[in-house]
């Protein structure tokens, strides 16, 4: 289509930028080559366009004092943090609560468990807590410790039919049959013998051993 000088839209638009591009140059000479002071011999017309171009750049295209991005090169950082393990016969619930996964439901059982218990000798007896049963080893080793020989132990030849029942490896029946073996043969004086007394499994005499005091 033609317009009053018989121009295409191309030709309209190439003469438009010509244009456009003569003022600005007449503008740069002018007002910013004549001002005093200026580096006249340094900076070409190209030049102040791109610094035009720098001045109007939007902001979020601009590292800010701080960023991760330094001349083009994506630095990332990595905040690591310590884990502070919890010993299991010395913390309560608020220490438990602090450890992923654990609210208040897991964090009283395992107080229980430990009081019935007289405390833990392995981080892994928290596994026998139903709740608990299927965490995992590494998650275990990583938030759980437990100080060597910190908990109590049973005399065995000497503990009530009450202390012996309350004991999660014991119960009424083992406890009576502890009781019975002393009152007929005497104390006991070893594994075989306890294990003779109560006819107790292989696995429960194992779990028993780092409990059991022979007095």
């Amino acid at each position: 289509m033609k317009n009053q000088w018989n121009f295409t839209a191309t030709e309209l638009s190439a003469v438009t930028t010509i244009g456009v591009i003569i003022i600005l140059f007449s503008f740069y000479h002018l007002f910013i080559r004549l001002k005093p002071g200026h580096p006249r011999t340094s900076e070409t017309f190209m030049g102040f366009v791109s610094n035009l171009y720098r001045v109007n750049k939007p902001m979020d295209t601009i590292p800010k004092k701080g960023s991760d991005t330094i001349k083009g090169k994506s630095q990332q950082r990595k905040v690591e943090y310590q884990v502070v393990k919890v010993d299991l016969n010395h913390c309560d619930t608020t220490d438990l609560k602090g450890i992923p996964m654990f609210g208040s439901a897991r964090a009283k059982k395992v107080i229980e468990y430990r009081e019935q218990l007289g405390g833990y000798h392995s981080v892994y007896q928290i596994k026998e807590i139903f709740i608990l049963q299927e965490l995992e080893i590494d998650f275990i080793d990583q938030y759980f410790t437990v100080q060597k020989n910190d908990y109590q132990k049973i005399k065995i030849n000497s503990a009530t039919y009450e202390e012996l029942k309350k004991h999660p490896y014991l119960d009424a029946y083992l406890a009576k049959q502890v009781l019975k073996y002393r009152e007929k043969v005497g104390p006991l004086n070893s594994f075989e013998e306890l294990q003779k007394a109560t006819n107790a499994y292989a696995s429960l005499m194992d779990k028993l051993r780092p409990y059991i005091l022979f007095d």
